[in-house]
C-alpha cells in the first residue's frame, strides 16, 4: 500500500478545498454581476422611459408653443384684416417719390397696415372691399422718363396680386386732388382718366380696366381739352358721365359693343360724343370751376355744383338741363333756364367763400349732404383747403347746419352708421372726428402719415 506524507495530504485537501471555494466565489460573483446587469437594464429602461416622458412633455410643450404662436399670428392677421368702417387713407408724402396708403382703425385710433406706393398716388376700392387698386408713378433717377403702375392688392392679406403697367395716368399739378379712378355702378369695370402729354399736344381719355383679367381694354374714350375729370357711373344703364374742368361741360359715354368699353374713339370722321356745356362768362373766376357732382340714387338726375354755389340739375336720360339755381338760395330757376340766368342767382350764405371739387358725402338715408367750404381769400393765396363743413338738405339744398373745424382739412368721409364725419387734414397729418348729431369735434387722430388727402371707408 502506497503511503503519502501528511503534508502532501493536507496540501491536496487544501487545493481541493480552495477549488471549491473558488468555484463558489465565481458563482457568487457571476450572480452578483447578473443582478447588477439586471438592475442596470431596469434602471436604464426606467431612465429611458423617463427621458421619453420628458421628451414627450417637451414635445407637447413645443407643439403647444407652436400652436400658441400660430394662434397669435392668426389673431394678428385677423386683427389686420380690414373691418367694416375702417379707413383707407391716401398719403401723398408731399408728392415725393415714395408715398403710401394707410389702413386706419378709427375706433382704436391707430394705423393697422401700410401699403407703399410711388409718386402722386391714387386709389380705388372694389365695391365688396376685397381688392384695393393703387396707382402711382416712378421717375428715373435723372428726373427724365417715368413708369406708371397699377397694383391690385388683396385687402385681407395685404399682398400684391398683380402689378400692371398703367401708362399715361393723369397726375395732378397741385398737392390736393380728386381721384382719377372710379368703378362702374355694378362694380364690373374700373374707369381710369388718363393724360398723354407730348411736345405738341395734350390728349385726354378714359380707359377701361377689367378687374377679372387684370388688363386694360383696347378701347378708349377721347375727351378733348378735358384737363381734369369727375366721373360718375349711372346704376340705370351703366352710362358714364364725365364732367371736364377744362371745357366746363358734361360728356355722356356709353358702353361699347363689347359691353365694357365706354365709347368709341373720336376722330375727325366721327361725330363728337354728346355733351352739355356749363360755360358762363358772367360769373367770377371761381364760379367757372367745377365743384361737387353726384347722381341721384336711380341714376336719372345728375347734379353739378359750381365753385360759387350755382347748381345744374340735368336729366341723365334726355341730357337736358332741368333746373338751375344756387345752394341755400331761394332764387331757383326751372324749365330749362339758360346758363346766363343761373349765373345771376346769388347766395349770400357763401359770400367770400367757394366750393372746391370734392366727392360729396351723403348720410346713410340720403337726406343730408356734407360739403367742405373754403374761403376766397385763401384761394387767392393758393390755398385750397376747407375751413368748415356745411350740411344741406339733399332735396332742396337748404343749409341746415355749419360745422367749424379747429384747422383746415382737405376732404370728408362718413362712418357707415352716419354718426361720425372724418375730416382729413394734410396740415396736421390727422383725422378730425366730428359728431354729426351735435356738429362738434369729439377727438383727433394724429400720426396719419405725412400729408394725407382723402379716405375711403371699408364696406
Amino acid at each position: 500500500m502506497k503511503t503519502f506524507p501528511i503534508e502532501r495530504i493536507k496540501q491536496t485537501l487544501g487545493v481541493w478545498r480552495s477549488s471549491h471555494e473558488y468555484q463558489a466565489s465565481q458563482k457568487r460573483a457571476a450572480f452578483t454581476m447578473l443582478m447588477l446587469f439586471v438592475s442596470t437594464v431596469v434602471v436604464g429602461a426606467d431612465r429611458k422611459n423617463d427621458r421619453r416622458f420628458v421628451e414627450s412633455k417637451g414635445s407637447e410643450k413645443s407643439e403647444q408653443s407652436k400652436s400658441a404662436r400660430a394662434s397669435d399670428v392668426q389673431s394678428s392677421k385677423l386683427r389686420e384684416r380690414p373691418q367694416s368702417g375702417w379707413l383707407y387713407v391716401l398719403d401723398t408724402n408731399d408728392m415725393k417719390s415714395e408715398s403710401q396708403v394707410l389702413l386706419v382703425d378709427p375706433e382704436q385710433e391707430r394705423v393697422i397696415k401700410t401699403f407703399t406706393a410711388g409718386m402722386a398716388p391714387d386709389m380705388a376700392l372694389s365695391t365688396d372691399g376685397t381688392r384695393l387698386y393703387v396707382a402711382y408713378t416712378i421717375y428715373n433717377s435723372n428726373g427724365w422718363g417715368r413708369k406708371d403702375f397699377l397694383e391690385v392688392i388683396d385687402t385681407a392679406s395685404g399682398s400684391v396680386l398683380k402689378k400692371i403697367t398703367d401708362a399715361d395716368r393723369w397726375i395732378s399739378t397741385v398737392p390736393q386732388y380728386p381721384s382719377s379712378m372710379t368703378f362702374s355702378a355694378d362694380g364690373r369695370w374700373l374707369y381710369v382718366f388718363k393724360h398723354l402729354q407730348t411736345s405738341n399736344t395734350d390728349t385726354y381719355f378714359v380707359a377701361t380696366f377689367d378687374p377679372y383679367t387684370n388688363r386694360f381694354l383696347p378701347e378708349k374714350a377721347m375727351l378733348r381739352g378735358c384737363v381734369s375729370a369727375t366721373m360718375l357711373s349711372s346704376p340705370k344703364n351703366q352710362q358714364l358721365d364725365v364732367i371736364c374742368s377744362g371745357t366746363s361741360d358734361i360728356q355722356f359715354l356709353e358702353p361699347g359693343s363689347s359691353g365694357a368699353a365706354i365709347a368709341p374713339a373720336i376722330s375727325d370722321a366721327i361725330a363728337p360724343l354728346p355733351k352739355l356745356s356749363l360755360r358762363s362768362k358772367d360769373v367770377a373766376e371761381h364760379g367757372r370751376r367745377i365743384g361737387p357732382s353726384f347722381l341721384s340714387s336711380d341714376g336719372r338726375t345728375l347734379t353739378v355744383i359750381m365753385g360759387d354755389g350755382r347748381l345744374f340739375e340735368v336729366n341723365n336720360e334726355s341730357r337736358d338741363i332741368m333746373k338751375t339755381g344756387a345752394i341755400d338760395s331761394g332764387g331757383e330757376k326751372t324749365n330749362n333756364s339758360s346758363t346766363k340766368e343761373a349765373a345771376n342767382v346769388t347766395d349770400d350764405g357763401l359770400a367770400g367763400s367757394w366750393i372746391r371739387n370734392q366727392a360729396p358725402v351723403f348720410s346713410p338715408d340720403g337726406a343730408k349732404v356734407y360739403l367742405g367750404i373754403g374761403r376766397l381769400v385763401h384761394l387767392n393765396q393758393g390755398v385750397q383747403s376747407f375751413d368748415r363743413v356745411m350740411v344741406f338738405d339733399s332735396r332742396a339744398f337748404k343749409r341746415t347746419a355749419t360745422i367749424k373745424t379747429a384747422y383746415p382739412f382737405e376732404s370728408l368721409a362718413l362712418s357707415r352708421d352716419g354718426r361720425y364725419l372724418y375730416a382729413i387734414s394734410t396740415e396736421q397729418a390727422s383725422i378730425m372726428v366730428l359728431d354729426t348729431a351735435d356738429q362738434g369735434k369729439i377727438r383727433t387722430i394724429y400720426g396719419i402719415g405725412r400729408t394725407p388727402i382723402r379716405a375711403i371707408v371699408a364696406p
